[in-house]
């Protein structure tokens, strides 16, 4: 957390499915429910990371890089960082890919090509035919068809975009609205 802002910092690589960058303790920081809002920083230069990899170009995938991701959506420049505001999704079955070409910084300065790749998942509707959202069957057809798992984790379990709306705003919103009925 940065100490002068009070905002949650993050790394060039840090993404939805691995909040941590390879910090254990932070890997889960980002694992919402849909509409849960995180307002983040970003530290310059997250262009030209070398393996930050950016899935969709909006909503993006939960493995892409957050900074990366924010560069291809337009929020900052290639070299700049900055704070951006990310909403947690459910899972899409594809995210188109793009190549923009983006400033390099916001005072300007020429441009940069930035990707993201086009990911999606072919047997999605496999999974449509079942009731029970939370029955054993219907986990096992999405963990086969819905995500990409490697040893480590997987992949599309949620997906985000960026908002207008702080995680403030959003804090405020959530505790101003009645509990749910019994």
């Amino acid at each position: 957390t940065n100490q002068a802002t009070g905002r949650t910092q993050i790394d060039c690589g840090d993404s939805v499915q691995q909040g941590g960058n390879g910090d254990a303790r932070l890997v889960n920081r980002f694992h919402a429910h849909a509409g849960r809002v995180y307002t983040v920083e970003c530290p310059p230069r997250c262009g030209s990371f070398p393996g930050g990899e950016v899935f969709g170009c909006g909503p993006f995938m939960d493995s892409s890089s957050i900074c990366r991701a924010a560069i291809v959506a337009g929020q900052f420049g290639y070299r700049d960082g900055g704070v951006v505001n990310i909403e947690i999704l459910d899972p899409q079955s594809s995210y188109p890919g793009c190549r923009k070409k983006v400033p390099k910084t916001s005072a300007g300065g020429g441009s940069a090509e930035i990707s993201g790749v086009r990911f999606g998942f072919e047997n999605w509707g496999r999974c449509e035919g079942f009731a029970d959202k939370h029955s054993e069957p219907f986990k096992a057809c999405k963990h086969k068809y819905r995500e990409v798992c490697t040893e480590s984790a997987c992949s599309n379990r949620r997906s985000f975009r960026f908002t207008n709306v702080t995680e403030a705003e959003w804090l405020r919103r959530r505790d101003a609205s009645p509990p749910p009925p019994p």
